[in-house]
This record gives structure tokens, C-alpha cells and sequence, in this order.
């Protein structure tokens, strides 16, 4: 069985509770509108090159790392057995960015 990647919008959503800001002020840092940044961290729209080059350039984690990050889990996912974890078939993961570490944080439930 393959090691689910962890999902990239879970990693966002770390980011700004370590550094306590909602999505109206993290879309504001980024210099994004509100409602993409909700729909990317909804899921309804994926991670885009601009969003990607924006998070790479406002956070401790390089834009390089965002694409891979973002191209392992739509792999992934859109794979028979991340389709299947999806749909509660699978292993459960969560991930994190240590941004004192700079790096990242797996865990599997």
C-alpha cells in the first residue's frame, strides 16, 4: 500500500492557525480574494500556479515545494487507492508544517 501524501490545503490551514489569522486576513497577506482562497481550502478548486506562487512567497515553504506537494496529492488521489482512502476505504492522514522546523509533519490515524 502506498503512503497517502498529505493534502496541501491542510498544510494552509496550519499555517494560519500557527499564526493565528482566519481566511478573510490570510487572504488578505496573500493578496488573493476571500472566496478563492475559501474554495481552495473547501476543495471545490484546486491549488492554482498563482495561489501556489503567492503561498511560496509569503510563507517559509518555497513555491517548488507547494507544486510538489500539490501534484503528489492530486496523483494520489486521483489513484484507485486514493480514491478508495477517500471515500473512507483507506488510511486517514493529517499533515503539518513545522514552520520552526521548516519542515514537514505526517501522521497517520
Amino acid at each position: 500500500m502506498q503512503t497517502p501524501p498529505p493534502n496541501p490545503t491542510s498544510l494552509v490551514k496550519e499555517i494560519m492557525e500557527e499564526n493565528g489569522w482566519n481566511q478573510t486576513a490570510f487572504a488578505q497577506h496573500l493578496g488573493v480574494s476571500l472566496s478563492n482562497l475559501s474554495m481552495a481550502l473547501n476543495g471545490d478548486r484546486p491549488l492554482t500556479a498563482g495561489l501556489i506562487l503567492k503561498l511560496g512567497a509569503k510563507t517559509r515553504i518555497p513555491a517548488d515545494v507547494w507544486a510538489k506537494r500539490v501534484s503528489d496529492y492530486t496523483n494520489w488521489s486521483q489513484s484507485g487507492e486514493g480514491q478508495k482512502a477517500l471515500q473512507g476505504e483507506g488510511p486517514k492522514t493529517e499533515a503539518s508544517f513545522s514552520t520552526r522546523q521548516g519542515q514537514f509533519l505526517t501522521t497517520y490515524k
